[in-house]
């Protein structure tokens, strides 16, 4: 589905919510980096809002190219994870501006 979309994420909020289940882990592959750059992240992060986190819920991303590891050049991906909390705190303060501001954190 649509990250960004107005139904996918809807869809498994209402069903994680009638099995009374939470996210604990989020796994979104390197799609914020399209979505950042079809200029929908905000949706994406507003999205994430409707989504039951358990307590230490973790986005987990694959990152490529010149954003896996500013301080091992060669490397041609890396994985990282960040919380879910932090996530939303950082986009809702306006610290997360474009996909750098997620690549290298």
């Amino acid at each position: 589905g649509d990250l960004s979309g107005s139904s996918a994420l809807a869809a498994i909020a209402r069903a994680l919510a009638v099995r009374h289940e939470r996210v604990s882990a989020f796994y979104v592959s390197n799609v914020e980096f399209y979505l950042f750059g079809n200029g929908v992240f905000p949706r994406f992060a507003a999205n994430l809002d409707r989504l039951p986190p358990a307590p230490n819920a973790v986005i987990i991303r694959s990152i490529f190219g010149r954003y896996a590891s500013p301080s091992r050049p060669g490397d041609a991906s890396a994985s990282r994870v960040q919380s879910m909390e932090e996530l939303r705190r950082e986009h809702a303060a306006g610290r997360i501006r474009s996909y750098a501001d997620i690549a290298y954190r």
